[in-house]
């Protein structure tokens, strides 16, 4: 995106906007078409943004939170004004996490002064924005927070009316004057991420807070590339998070925009504190808290669209009152301000302070009063517009839709078991007065992991109350139940090879699709084979194996000739395998190996003839392989050979050529090993 073709225009259509009180609720057109003060549409503005050519793609090993956009920006004033209505109310998703004691660490970066951080005037930027967040979090605004909340184990903790101040530093450019965003990487380039990461390295900060918000605030003359003052600027600020000696912070950047001002202001002419850049940073600044406090990692808080509360809200001020020549809609501390509204959760509302308490809900009927996991039920009761969660049994509901104060339409969750239906606002809980009976239905298992090992873990559906967990007819032990999609269990100590199933209320599933493999026992093998010949070997649990090992002087593996049983397969003698034994290898380990001889091989001898001589002893020797236990060697027409010394792969011989012994005969070499005999495919020459 660009910034506005013409500031005169800016400052023209910001002043019609802002300068005329506005209701204290208001919801954008999403289907507007009009162009925007850049030249693109709404839609366009709307899109889902591409990092690196991926939708909703991020540079950032913690990026891509919640699928579509996070890191979250803050777009700048004139792309922003369609988004309240577009993806319908946030709303809470059951993994997600807020930050229940946030703190607020600064870093001032850039060309600000040393003093930055215990300036508090009433004129200068610093003084400005740290006044603003040492007193932002007791203040009516930041109280609407407080109607957000995370849910551990069915419990849900509400964010609460405070954001503590608790350091700051000023770093006059350690990263460098020209940094990438979020969406950007730049040879060279340092990030914002390196600026928050200095700090906490060097201490300058304390240790990682995982309950902090950093708050990384760049002079005017610090250029980050995404920022408005940048050659592709658009955005005012985000936040996002990184992780830091183990511990995941939450950071937000926000730049002075001084330069670009008409992109990021309420104000660009007056401003309630008289510094129309403070004022428009301070107004970015609240955005980039509400939203890092409800959503941190970008699973937590949001609409269909993926827009969080800021988002929502961003770039409407309610009800305003004149200050001057100026516009203020709050007060903070004792100072004026011109902050973006904030959303009340599970609302489609802006505010700028909370909403009053909520009064207790009632719930007095469901229907249907039965069904299974997805069936739509209508709960009908009072109260229920501050509605925060409801659940059957303990089980949240990841998302219900209020249709009115007396009305809630809610999916039956996943993991829900026969009990109460429950409805929770901030004031309290109400149960129902009969319970919600979800029919016990038969498990499955989809996959389970290792194929082999001391713990199982089996993932399936309807696992929930399981009791037993059998491995191809053998129970296995301490059946754990981590979830109705998880069980975990300890294997039995021996069994046969085969498939899971798994015991619910509900009933005994169908086989799993994969093998559980137990080790395999004691295998057989022929005593004796030649190199290239097929063998058969037997034994317990050979079911799967993937290779057959000989191991000898050296190791040779081969792969199984057939597909292994249970108790056998087929194999062929590989060629370099030695005397020595045999072992299978299976997903469960290696077996015990099982001996067996190798029938020899004659590759050469040496010297290659003879003379026949009544006194003449000819010395030759043999090469080949598996010697060792040679009872004999033959040459033909020969009687009297005589085996001097043998090894593995040599044996030397004597022997006399008699007279009578034709020189045309074609004498060969037979070597006797208890394995079998080889005879050698060259002819010993007669002289």
């Amino acid at each position: 995106m660009k910034r506005f073709k013409s500031a005169s225009l800016t400052f023209a259509l910001l002043t019609s906007l802002l300068l005329v009180p506005m209701a204290s609720s208001r919801a954008a057109d999403s289907s507007s078409n009009g162009q925007n003060g850049n030249g693109n549409t709404q839609q366009q503005e709307d899109a889902p943004w591409t990092f690196g050519g991926v939708t909703g793609g991020s540079p950032f090993s913690q990026g891509a939170h919640h699928g579509i956009e996070f890191p979250t920006r803050e777009r700048f004033a004139g792309a922003a004004g369609a988004l309240a209505a577009g993806g319908g109310n946030i709303f809470y998703h059951a993994s997600g996490s807020v930050i229940t004691n946030p703190k607020i660490y600064v870093i001032w970066y850039g060309s600000w002064a040393a003093s930055s951080c215990t300036e508090t005037s009433t004129a200068s930027t610093p003084g400005i924005i740290n006044y603003f967040l040492q007193n932002v979090g007791p203040s009516t605004w930041n109280a609407i927070n407080t109607t957000y909340y995370q849910t551990i184990n069915g419990v849900p903790t509400y964010v609460p009316p405070t954001a503590q101040w608790s350091g700051c530093f000023v770093d006059s450019g350690s990263q460098g004057l020209t940094l990438d965003g979020y969406s950007t990487a730049t040879p060279g380039l340092k990030k914002i991420n390196d600026v928050v990461s200095n700090a906490l390295n060097s201490n300058a900060l304390g240790a990682a807070d995982p309950n902090g918000i950093y708050f990384v605030l760049t002079s005017a003359n610090v250029v980050v590339n995404g920022f408005v003052n940048s050659s592709l600027p658009n955005f005012c600020g985000y936040h996002d998070s990184l992780v830091n000696a183990a511990t995941t912070v939450k950071f937000a950047f926000i730049g002075d925009a001084v330069t670009h001002i008409a992109s990021c202001a309420g104000q660009t002419v007056a401003s309630p504190n008289g510094n129309v850049s403070a004022d428009a940073m301070a107004s970015v600044i609240g955005h980039e808290l509400v939203e890092t406090v409800s959503d941190p990692l970008g699973n937590t808080w949001f609409d269909s669209a993926r827009y969080e509360n800021g988002d929502k809200c961003a770039w409407t001020f309610g009800t305003t009152t004149t200050l001057g020549t100026a516009q203020q809609n709050t007060t903070v501390g004792t100072r004026p301000y011109l902050i973006q509204q904030n959303l009340a959760a599970n609302t489609n509302t802006c505010l700028m302070s909370a909403p009053p308490a909520a009064v207790a809900p009632t719930l007095k009927s469901f229907s249907p009063t039965s069904g299974k996991v997805g069936t739509s039920i209508t709960l009908t009761g009072s109260s229920f517009t501050t509605a925060t969660n409801v659940s059957f049994n303990g089980i949240i509901a990841p998302s219900f839709s209020i249709n009115s104060d007396t009305s809630i339409t809610v999916a039956v969750p996943v993991g829900a078991t026969t009990g109460l239906v429950s409805v929770t606002n901030r004031n309290s809980t109400v149960n129902s007065s009969s319970s919600f009976t979800v029919p016990v239905s038969a498990p499955t298992i989809s996959s389970f992991t290792p194929a082999f090992g001391p713990s199982i873990t089996i993932t399936g559906t309807n696992l929930l109350g399981a009791t037993s967990v059998s491995f191809n007819g053998t129970v296995g032990t301490n059946v754990t139940v981590v979830s109705a999609t998880s069980v975990t269990v300890t294997p039995p100590a021996s069994g046969t090879s085969g498939k899971i199933t798994i015991t619910t209320p509900g009933g005994t599933s169908a086989a799993s699709s994969a093998t559980y493999y137990f080790p395999a026992g004691a295998i057989s093998a022929p005593s004796s084979a030649a190199v290239g010949a097929t063998i058969t070997i037997t034994g317990t649990n050979l079911l799967g194996a993937t290779a057959v090992n000989f191991v000898g002087t050296t190791t040779v593996s081969a792969a199984p000739a057939s597909t292994a049983t249970l108790t056998s397969l087929t194999v062929k003698v590989p060629t370099g395998a030695t005397s020595g034994s045999i072992t299978i290898t299976t997903p469960a380990g290696v077996s015990a190996g099982a001996p067996i001889s190798i029938a020899p091989t004659i590759a050469s001898f040496t010297p290659n003839s003879g003379t026949r001589s009544a006194t003449i002893v000819n010395t030759v020797t043999i090469t080949g392989t598996n010697f060792l236990g040679a009872t004999a060697v033959a040459l033909t027409g020969v009687s009297n050979v005589t085996i001097k010394t043998i090894t593995a792969t040599t044996i030397a011989v004597t022997f006399s050529l008699p007279m009578t012994l034709a020189t045309s005969t074609a004498a060969k070499f037979t070597v006797t090993t208890p394995a079998g005999s080889v005879t050698s495919t060259g002819s010993y020459s007669i002289t």
